[in-house]
């Protein structure tokens, strides 16, 4: 079976999930997108829900401050913080990286620890959000989520070659 086959497939499977609903619903001219996880502290804007990640429970962040040559390395914990020397405990659940980069820095400059710091925050670990992909595809399994995406852009990643075998 081809994977333009093996794509329509799941696209059929999909879509009489859905068939249901369709009565209901608004008809839509693009694929449906896979939510990232729970909204940000302040709510987001269309443009900026597709424009940063959405930290989450086990992501990896690297967090450096203008001036010192060390970053610093953490893992978020399953309650949404992590440990930071100087300043403790910090809550990242729900905050893009540039907001969690804000409130260290308030944090900081409220500690006396910088009169007026520059932080930056990037993910070095998605963890918090994925998908699984099942079936005759290349690579099954896990596919971690770093922003919106179609389905059809995950499936479309996993599309296998392999030949489907039947019975």
């Amino acid at each position: 079976m081809s994977p333009f086959k093996i794509f329509a497939g799941a696209l059929a499977a999909c879509l009489t999930l859905v068939a249901p609903l369709a009565a209901t619903a608004q008809v839509v001219a693009t694929p449906p997108v896979i939510p990232v996880g729970p909204p940000a502290a302040k709510p987001a804007t269309p443009a900026d829900a597709n424009a940063e990640y959405i930290l989450g429970p086990e992501d990896t962040i690297e967090i450096g401050i203008v001036g010192s040559a060390d970053k610093m390395r953490a893992r978020i914990y399953t309650d949404g913080t992590f440990q930071m020397n100087l300043i403790g405990k910090v809550n990242a659940l729900g905050r893009t990286p540039r907001q969690l980069a804000s409130d260290i820095a308030d944090l900081l400059k409220k500690g006396g620890y910088y009169a007026n710091p520059i932080v930056d925050v990037e993910v070095t670990g998605y963890a918090s959000r994925y998908v699984t992909v099942l079936g005759a595809f290349n690579q099954p399994g896990l596919v971690p989520i770093n922003r919106s995406y179609h389905l059809s852009e995950i499936l479309a990643r996993r599309i296998s070659d392999r030949p489907l075998r039947v019975g």
